[in-house]
């Protein structure tokens, strides 16, 4: 029997090529059952996937503002929540 960390290295060589495989296994799939469809329903996952990737770039453009607050704003800002929110005020109503 062989040792774990052999069988990992064996494994590790051979997973880029098994990858690749399974990629290419998928596109053929996803392209077979695409060709399936009528127009109509193409057309209604392609809508679908371009939706899907509208929602992947509004998470991109939302990161481009990571890391633009400094400390000092943050501490500001979790100040004011804490000050301002969760607290109940009974006449409000």
């Amino acid at each position: 029997m062989e040792p774990e960390s052999q069988k990992k290295c064996i494994f590790g060589s051979i997973l880029p090529g098994l990858k690749k495989m399974e990629s290419k296994v998928f596109e053929n799939e996803f392209l077979k059952s695409l060709a399936m469809l009528t127009r109509e329903q193409q057309d209604r996952a392609l809508v679908y996937i371009k939706s899907l990737l509208k929602r992947s770039s509004s998470k991109q453009s939302l990161l481009q503002f990571a890391g633009s607050l400094d400390s000092d704003s943050v501490r500001e800002m979790n100040a004011a929540v804490e000050a301002g929110c969760e607290n109940i005020d009974r006449n409000e109503w």
